[in-house]
């Protein structure tokens, strides 16, 4: 993991809201932020994969004087022959490496520049991906070899007895080794976050009122950091560095580690709620802190015939919670709840024939405040059924509300595709959202104590991911 990539992570963090925070100068304010923090956790270890088999940089004297002809012609028009640039008013310490004026460019040697890359393969990307900056990516890979010899010459580092070859061996060449001058970087935290429990809101989501969450899971994160970044080398990491640079982004955000390693698996990862304060209810791999009520009308054993385990109602298909369909019965936390904010998203599955979505009678629904289990138990129930989502069932007789049905039909997903719940319980009112729309809300009902919160099987299959509460 080069400090190079890091850098790019969290420029790329700060800069998706540059429109909103205003202008040059606020870009500029971002990215010196974001050197500087790059900076100062630059001396960031992963155990387990520490540096090793780093060699110094080589490359050919003759090389790099052909790299001083192609610098010459292409590039010295902006960082001038000298290599100075002209950066008259820009900070250019090691811990910070700006030149944003139009028409500026930076300078190409000293600590400021080399201190920007960790290994000769991180300054060869950046090299061949953004550079001539009037005429991008137009030099032939022998071309970009030749003038990062000539950087790598003019920095002090001497010749060796090969020419540089673009081979995975540059990202061994090491160009720093002292982390505490400036952007040293070496190979990293066991990188343990495939268990937390989410807790997260991550600054660039954070840093501007009003902004909504980025992220709502570690699978959104990780998916933007491996399919843009770095900036200069898009996809240009390897799959574990990617997953060490998102772990690292998760502990510098406070979650907490877990016991094994990020991996390199979606379905786990849309089970990682980025969501801030959310208690995680579904791990993506088992049923640890679920409990089950399974039974055409009856109450769980040993009061009654109810089964008490998943059996075949309930199973995890690639990391999400299948429901079947039947036989009828419920899941449940083994928790109650009384005032709560509880999100999941669910997915009706299309059958063989089926026509349209108004062939679909798939059936489910979310039982609230049960305290004495049965098939069915005394609740109000937020309805899942297709075609009549976040409306009312069970209790509804009971209960004050209003139901926006118009808003349900303009916020709901095709059947196949995944939509997200939220039902939210304050103080005896009950709000349910589709999608982020308000589809219902509960003025009274006639429950007044904490409760499980049951996940219906009725008829159909349904599957549901990302399953996370906050408890108020």
């Amino acid at each position: 993991m080069t400090a190079a990539t890091v850098t790019a992570v969290i420029i790329l963090k700060l800069t998706d809201y540059l429109e909103d925070a205003g202008g040059p100068v606020m870009r500029r304010l971002i990215i010196a932020t974001a050197f500087v923090l790059a900076a100062a956790v630059g001396g960031y270890t992963q155990t387990g994969r520490l540096a090793t088999n780093s060699s110094s940089p080589s490359y050919g004297k003759e090389q790099a004087d052909r790299g001083k002809v192609v610098y010459s012609r292409y590039c010295s028009k902006c960082h001038l022959e000298n290599l100075k640039g002209n950066c008259p008013s820009e900070d250019l310490s090691s811990t910070s490496y700006i030149c944003a004026a139009p028409g500026n460019a930076p300078p190409l040697t000293g600590a400021s520049f080399m201190h920007r890359f960790y290994s000769v393969g991180d300054l060869y990307s950046r090299v061949k991906w953004t550079m001539p900056v009037d005429k991008v990516a137009s030099l032939s890979v022998e071309d970009n070899l030749s003038v990062v010899a000539y950087l790598l010459q003019a920095n002090g580092i001497p010749a060796g007895q090969e020419d540089l070859k673009a081979a995975a061996a540059m990202k061994t060449m090491v160009l720093s080794r002292d982390a505490s001058a400036g952007l040293g970087w070496h190979r990293g935290p066991v990188n343990s976050y495939g268990l937390f429990v989410g807790d997260a809101w991550l600054a660039s989501a954070s840093g501007i009122p009003g902004r909504p969450q980025r992220w709502d899971t570690v699978a959104d994160l990780y998916n933007k950091v491996r399919t843009t970044q770095p900036a200069y080398d898009v996809a240009g990491l390897s799959t574990q560095e990617y997953l060490d640079i998102v772990a690292y982004l998760l502990k510098q955000n406070g979650l907490p580690a877990g016991k094994e390693e990020l991996k390199n698996d979606i379905n786990l990862m849309r089970n990682m709620t980025l969501d801030k304060g959310f208690e995680r209810l579904f791990n993506g791999k088992d049923f640890t802190g679920w409990g089950f009520v399974v039974g055409p009308n009856c109450k769980p054993r040993p009061e009654g015939c109810g089964d008490t385990t998943p059996g075949t109602t309930f199973k995890i298909e690639e990391g999400t919670i299948l429901n079947t369909g039947s036989p009828h019965g419920y899941m449940y936390p083994l928790k109650k709840f009384w005032n709560f904010t509880l999100r999941l998203q669910y997915r009706f599955d299309p059958y063989p024939g089926m026509e349209s979505d108004d062939d679909l009678f798939t059936n489910t629904g979310y039982l609230l405040f049960i305290t004495r289990h049965d098939v069915w138990p005394r609740t109000l129930e937020v309805q899942g059924k297709n075609d009549f989502e976040m409306s009312l069932a069970m209790g509804a007789n009971e209960s004050t509300f209003t139901f926006d049905d118009a808003a349900r039909i303009r916020a709901r997903k095709p059947v196949g595709q995944w939509n997200s719940v939220e039902i939210v319980s304050k103080d005896g009112q009950l709000w349910t959202y589709l999608n982020g729309t308000l589809i219902t809300h509960v003025t009274k009902h006639p429950f007044t104590e904490a409760g499980y919160i049951g996940f219906q099987v009725e008829s159909g299959p349904v599957h549901w991911r990302n399953i996370r509460i906050k408890a108020d």
